[in-house]
């Protein structure tokens, strides 16, 4: 059975039905559920020394960005995973998990920056912008909380600045519609290729037991040979009789003949049929083909009669 064949024979099968679309129904409800949509915002802020306000222009803070700044950054990075800024993320609706990025050129961490870049994923897109500026407020008040307690008094405060705002989160992740779709026609060939295995295997059991019992039907049985008298001459002209479409009279069973041993029944011998159609025309055809002589073509042969002989044999014996 080839693979269009099965299909003409499963789709006339309504168990084999039933067992592809509750499958293919399986594993779309599976797909449906197991796809996850997220909505994720990126922004990024900017760590500033002191400076602001001075009419001095060495000391204007965006062009003395320098280690210092950038060690600031990587600390702050290292204070949202603490307890407080997984918190403060959880509060606002978004997911604790936020991937920030504090250094500069390929991420080398040897290259820190002052500038820090995050992710925020929600499951709603104003989840998400919500959950990133509670993230900036976090690290604010945390900035600043370490300055006081480091004893830092008057405009000498660093502080922070946002040059990328969060914005609502953009939806990231599979398309639960497309998935459903994908699992339920992968579910539905997977039922449809074993139903093809099962079927196969059971052809091949059938095909099996038939020629096994083929082979025990065909064996064909030992004679067994049994041991028989020679038949006398009377036995065989009555066979030969029997043979010849003459039946002679079957002496009753159990009476004996003249030699005093029991005779010998000879069956009925088997009617010859006549000939049929097929011989009739045959002999017909063969009669139409035969020449037929004139008598003024034939020879003429002598008549011996038992005169003729007599005379013949006694010149025979004169001579």
């Amino acid at each position: 059975m080839n693979v269009a064949g099965f299909l003409r024979w499963a789709l006339t099968k309504p168990a084999i039905i039933v067992l592809v679309l509750l499958a293919g129904i399986t594993g779309g409800v599976i797909g449906w559920k197991s796809t996850t949509t997220h909505f994720e915002t990126s922004a990024a802020v900017l760590v500033i020394g002191p400076g602001a306000g001075s009419r001095n222009a060495m000391d204007n803070p965006f062009t003395g960005l320098n280690s210092g700044a950038a060690q600031m950054a990587h600390v702050l990075t290292t204070v949202a995973q603490s307890a407080g800024g997984r918190a403060a993320l959880e509060k606002s609706g978004s997911s604790p998990d936020v991937v920030m990025l504090a250094s500069a050129g390929d991420g080398n961490s040897t290259q820190i920056s002052p500038l820090i870049t995050f992710t925020v994923s929600a499951p709603e897109a104003w989840r998400s912008e919500a959950g990133a500026n509670a993230l900036i407020e976090f690290w604010r008040t945390e900035l600043r909380k370490m300055q006081v307690e480091a004893g830092v008094v008057g405009d000498s405060y660093a502080d922070l600045r946002v040059p990328v705002a969060p914005t609502p989160g953009e939806e990231v992740g599979g398309n639960p519609l497309r998935a459903a779709m994908g699992l339920a026609m992968g579910a539905a060939l997977a039922t449809l290729t074993l139903c093809l295995i099962a079927a196969a295997a059971w052809e091949a059991f059938r095909a099996r037991r038939r020629k096994s019992s083929g082979d025990a039907s065909r064996t064909v049985p030992i004679p067994v040979q049994t041991q028989t008298t020679p038949a006398t001459p009377e036995e065989l002209t009555a066979e030969s009789a029997a043979l010849a479409g003459i039946v002679p009279a079957a002496p009753e069973f159990g009476a004996e003949s003249d030699a005093g041993a029991p005779s010998r029944t000879v069956p009925a011998a088997i009617p010859i049929r006549p000939p049929g159609d097929a011989a009739r025309r045959a002999m017909t055809r063969w009669r139409d083909r035969v020449e037929e002589v004139p008598e003024e073509s034939e020879i003429p042969l002598p008549d011996l009669d038992d005169t003729a002989a007599g005379d013949t044999g006694d010149r025979v014996q004169n001579a």
